[in-house]
């Protein structure tokens, strides 16, 4: 009775081991084993690349974002942020990485600026509130601002309503 039951036993043992063998023998697949991390990683990569990121051409000074607003007669999108604001850093996170907010600023010339960096330019813009949204005509003059943190739809309404003031 004992050697029956340590036959049946190593029988089931046998066919759980080479089970999943059997059933990948049709699929011409030589491994049971999950896909390796490193593996969906490369894929996640692949999918990535063949979408390009989208993200804000934000200009490295003033003077570079004023030019380009001048030579592609553009209006200039400024963003004056402060690094400890939890508002600003939302923004930054979620409003500004919106698809339809970043394919509405590609019609402006961006610039953003911390005001812990450049006191000067908060001062005379007299930035007082962050986040700080101020959109200039491309010679410097402002059209308009927003202050504190914007949802996407937010910013895409406040966009529309100055769009239609003069450049």
């Amino acid at each position: 009775m004992k050697s029956r039951i340590s036959f049946i036993t190593t029988l089931c043992l046998l066919f759980l081991i080479l089970m999943p063998f059997m059933a990948y023998a049709d699929t011409g697949e030589t491994s049971t084993s999950s896909p390796k991390p490193s593996d969906l990683a490369d894929n996640e990569k692949k999918e990535k690349s063949a979408q390009p990121e989208m993200k804000i051409n934000w200009s490295a000074s003033y003077d570079e974002a004023k030019e380009t607003a001048v030579r592609d007669k553009k209006k200039l999108f400024i963003n004056v942020f402060a690094s400890w604001s939890g508002w600003c850093k939302k923004m930054d996170k979620e409003t500004f990485a919106d698809k339809n907010i970043i394919e509405s600023l590609a019609g402006f010339s961006c610039y953003k600026i911390s005001a812990e960096d450049d006191e000067a330019f908060v001062s005379k813009f007299n930035v007082k509130e962050f986040p700080t949204i101020i959109i200039l005509k491309a010679d410097g003059g402002e059209i308009e601002r927003a202050t504190g943190f914007k949802t996407a739809e937010e910013l895409a309404k406040f966009l529309k309503e100055t769009s239609s003031k003069t450049n």
